[in-house]
């Protein structure tokens, strides 16, 4: 039989599952670290590269629509006293009846729009009547 002594000992010994758990944690954590420096050192092969190559040139198109381009109307105007504007003298109405924004080759909008964007003042909407010292006629 047990003593009394005995008995106290093993009531107060831990469990066994206990005993070991900061070892179980040790080992956990030294195993996820294992496997992230596996994936780190991984070679790439040129099939793999070559894939994902592929997917990402198919997947451009689809994200060019859904993120689409900012409209016209949002750009703010081009202000005449632009340091830009200023330099290729640009006004908003053109003296020439025949140079105008609206049939240069530099101007992305519609030559019907009364404003648009183009290519010299990035991110700014010039005035389709307006006209500075880049302006080329649209090809027809």
């Amino acid at each position: 039989m047990n003593s009394p002594h005995k008995l106290e000992a093993i009531q107060q010994c831990p469990e066994p599952r206990d005993a070991f758990k900061p070892v179980r944690e040790s080992f956990v954590v030294h195993f996820q670290t294992v496997r992230v420096l596996d994936m780190m050192h991984r070679n790439v092969t040129r099939r793999s590269l070559t894939k994902a190559a592929l997917a990402a040139a198919a997947l451009m198109p689809v994200a060019k629509l859904l993120l689409g381009t900012p409209a016209a109307a949002a750009a703010p105007a081009l202000d005449p006293s632009d340091p830009t504007a200023k330099a290729l003298g640009y006004v908003t109405a053109s003296t020439k009846p025949d140079s105008k924004c609206g049939n240069c080759a530099q101007f992305q909008g519609k030559p019907t729009d009364a404003s648009g964007p183009c290519t010299i003042f990035a991110g700014k909407s010039v005035s389709s009547g307006g006209w500075c010292m880049s302006w080329v006629k649209k090809p027809a």
